[in-house]
């Protein structure tokens, strides 16, 4: 999922479309059980994130390299 995410990025920043801050499309929340991630309340349509098939429910742990431990620390990456 994140590896089809991390290939649209990769494939803008080659095509010269990269935005000035990455845009995954993700809204987020911290996770309803208060475990470590960032749990994805919506996603927008066309973007990144959908194109990888991610999904509201989602959580989010970790980012290529960089461990998520909440949904501001997602931001921050």
């Amino acid at each position: 999922m994140l590896r089809a995410l991390l290939a649209s990025l990769e494939r803008w920043v080659r095509n010269g479309e990269a935005p000035r801050h990455a845009m995954l499309g993700v809204s987020t929340r911290p996770t309803i059980d208060g475990s470590d991630g960032a749990m994805v309340a919506a996603v927008e349509p066309g973007s990144a994130a959908d194109e990888a098939g991610i999904r509201a429910g989602d959580v989010i742990t970790k980012l290529d390299d960089t461990v998520i431990g909440s949904a501001d620390e997602l931001v921050a990456a």
